[in-house]
């Protein structure tokens, strides 16, 4: 029974190491650009834009921003890819307004409305 407890866990670390080796634009450095409707994401191999209402849940934590496309799949955030606490702020908002989608944010910090441009 200790082997199963053992091997289970070693198997996921090596599908996900493999998995990662095998997929080129994991390994890209990635840019995100917010604004009221949409989030983009820019590699140096693919463009991607999803609105925020589309999104099943923004989760805050300590040091990441996850954003759920579905129950299970997040893009996961570092808080440190952002200029500043306002440019954190400012997506939190643009968070905090999108229709239908779950939130769990710290709101202390999120609660200015986005500016507008």
């Amino acid at each position: 029974m200790g082997l199963v407890f053992i091997s289970i866990p070693l198997l996921s670390v090596l599908l996900a190491k493999r998995n990662y080796n095998a997929t080129k634009n994991l390994k890209e450095t990635t840019v995100y650009e917010f604004n009221a409707d949409n989030i983009i994401v820019k590699g140096e191999t693919f463009n991607l834009t999803f609105r925020w209402a589309s999104l099943y849940k923004v989760t805050e934590l300590n040091d990441w921003l996850l954003l759920y496309t579905n129950k299970i799949i997040a893009v996961c955030i570092p808080k440190s890819g952002f200029k500043s606490e306002d440019d954190l702020n400012e997506v939190k908002a643009f968070a905090l307004n999108a229709k239908g989608v779950k939130k769990e944010l710290r709101t202390t910090t999120a609660t200015r409305q986005p500016a507008t441009r």
